[in-house]
């Protein structure tokens, strides 16, 4: 998939499905840390039987690689005593994190913006729109469908313009 040349086009839909990014962040990373993990156990299982033939300079600098590595594995994955220190697992936690705050303000936008559609009256926005309209043709209808009503979250002012005074300003 290419990028868009146009990142300001009001077409432009970017989907985010919160739920699959933490489940990826849970499962998905952690899988494929394991898989690395494996392949570097193998490496390291083939080091170790190399190295026991090794002796003078050539021991010694065997021996400085190998302590990189083992520093550079620690760093990748983390200690035995401490997991969650490795760079792997906090990706895998960031990216978890991201998720659940992105869930979370998509949610309360979401309410937002619900507040403010049962809340606005716009009757009198499809009788400017039907100036500007094609004769015969009718605004398509403003707010919730016939027949179903907005599910308010709880703690959420509720306000039907046709039947009730606005609520007191909080």
């Amino acid at each position: 998939m290419s990028a868009p040349s146009n990142y300001d086009d009001a077409g432009l839909l970017i989907r985010v499905n919160a739920d699959r990014i933490f489940q990826s962040a849970a499962t998905d990373i952690p899988n494929q840390a394991q898989v690395i993990a494996n392949a570097i156990n193998n490496i390291v299982q083939i080091w170790n039987g190399l190295k026991l033939g090794w002796v003078g300079t050539t021991a010694s600098e065997a021996q400085q690689f190998n302590d990189q590595w083992t520093n550079a594995v620690k760093q990748l994955f983390g200690t035995d005593s401490d997991p969650s220190s490795g760079a792997l697992p906090r990706i895998a936690d960031g990216v978890a994190l991201a998720a659940i705050n992105y869930g979370e303000a998509e949610d309360a936008v979401t309410k937002m913006f619900n507040s403010l559609t049962v809340g606005l009256d716009l009757s009198g926005i499809n009788a400017g729109m039907q100036s500007h309209m094609p004769p015969g043709t009718q605004p398509l209808p403003v707010g919730p469908s016939p027949g179903r009503t907005p599910t308010p979250q709880s703690g959420d002012p509720v306000y039907n313009p046709v039947s009730e005074s606005a609520p007191p300003p909080s």
